[in-house]
């Protein structure tokens, strides 16, 4: 299996299905792991209905515990040659991922970045973080590749427009995504997530 993808979900009913047939339209052989994060309104339910109608998707129930705490259980499980996140707020172009998969093959990449585009509900678009013409179609090693995107100001910390290796992500247990709580307010803790990455 080419793909394993997976998308934490909480509270997102009205952008899952989006998410998942852009998933589904996609012409390599994937799983799709769907992280239900404790979600109180439709999610799991839709997710559940996508899993009876196609046999390669995976639905996990679990009680909210963020983003990363999702991603990580998704990673546990998944069998695919390559790892796509998607936040289920995301979806993507027809045919794109058989072309990420083809550029890591003929170049034996750890990673490739696609580009990103903002969609707003107006119908508006943002390309703030499209990337540089000078950094397409390159070759980078790790070190090489962050001051090449921080120089160009097109470094953007999310997980969601890369594909990933599923070994080499094993090989760097670091890259499992952190869960740190930052106090708000007196008694009041919130998640955040970072992606720590050791080249």
């Amino acid at each position: 299996m080419k793909f394993s993808a997976i998308i934490p979900a909480y509270n997102v009913d009205q952008y899952l299905p989006a998410c998942l047939d852009s998933l589904l339209c996609q012409d390599v052989d994937m799983e799709i792991i769907i992280i239900n994060d404790g979600s109180s309104d439709n999610t799991g339910n839709i997710a559940e209905q996508y899993k009876e109608e196609n046999k390669n998707i995976i639905v996990i129930h679990q009680i909210h515990s963020g983003a990363s705490v999702a991603r990580n259980r998704g990673l546990e499980i998944a069998k695919g040659q390559y790892i796509v996140f998607l936040d289920s707020d995301d979806w993507i172009c027809k045919g794109i991922l058989s072309k990420l998969y083809n550029v890591a093959i003929d170049n034996q990449a750890d990673m490739v970045m696609g580009n990103m585009i903002f969609c707003y509900p107006d119908g508006s678009e943002s390309r703030t973080f499209d990337i540089s013409s000078q950094l397409k179609n390159q070759i980078f090693t790790g070190n090489q590749y962050f001051v090449s995107l921080m120089k160009a100001d097109t470094y953007y910390p999310m997980p969601v427009n890369y594909i990933y290796h599923r070994q080499w992500i094993k090989k760097i247990t670091s890259i499992l995504f952190q869960v740190l709580f930052m106090k708000m307010k007196p008694g009041l803790l919130s998640p955040y997530a970072w992606q720590t990455v050791s080249w």
